[in-house]
């Protein structure tokens, strides 16, 4: 057995094992809540007729989180051309707290969609193909707005470089792509997910950035 694969399923078990004392790979399959009569005489005045109690050992559903996991390891694995062990050892090497917070929609998102999928190395590779080697070149387009900017505009105003694929400059400087009158200063990093490309880094972790420029050249827009 993998390190990944072996490391998650002896957390799990252990949980389960102080829990329901059950384990099942594929999801919960014991019965967790139960619905009753309900016997307190103020809820019944107020219409309640059933209850919802508790009734498995268990604090959580390990199972179901357990299932989540392989299945979006697996979809990671599809996409990216590896296995699910490859995914898994990635995660699990970097994981130091508990499996039930650590995998998440927000840290594990899904995949599919129509969003670009790129390993981290050839996204790094892709980049130089386009813009040369000098990485202050690199250029990226705001999905909002879309403004053209580049690590060295980011550089050039006292900013770290790094974000010049995931936030528009227009958040430190006053420039908007469509109007050029009102900043739009969309970040991916906020709740609202535009039109982007998704890079997954060396422990197979998902990284939201923005497209790459079409074609090397300044940005269209000025102070």
């Amino acid at each position: 057995m993998e390190p990944g694969i072996k490391k998650l399923t002896e957390a799990v078990k252990r949980d389960c094992r102080e829990g329901q004392g059950c384990f099942n790979p594929n999801g919960c399959d014991h019965e967790f809540i139960r619905h009753v009569p309900e016997t307190d005489p103020f809820m019944i005045r107020l219409g309640q007729k059933t209850k919802c109690i508790k009734v498995s050992k268990c604090t959580h559903k390990y199972c179901d989180k357990y299932k989540w996991i392989l299945d979006r390891a697996e979809e990671y694995a599809e996409a990216l051309g590896v296995t699910r062990d490859d995914v898994l050892n990635g995660w699990e090497k970097h994981r130091s707290y508990w499996y039930m917070n650590y995998y998440q929609d927000l840290k594990q998102p899904s995949l599919k969609g129509e969003q670009k999928v790129i390993k981290f190395a050839d996204w790094l590779k892709e980049l130089r193909s386009r813009f040369g080697e000098d990485d202050e070149e690199w250029k990226f387009v705001c999905p909002s707005c879309g403004h053209v900017q580049s690590v060295a505009d980011f550089k050039a105003i006292g900013v770290d470089g790094n974000k010049a694929y995931y936030e528009c400059i227009s958040r430190y400087k006053n420039i908007d792509g469509k109007t050029n009158k009102k900043p739009c200063k969309y970040t991916l990093c906020g709740l609202f997910v535009l039109d982007h490309d998704t890079v997954i880094n060396n422990e197979f972790l998902p990284v939201n950035v923005f497209k790459m420029a079409d074609v090397p050249g300044e940005s269209k827009h000025t102070d």
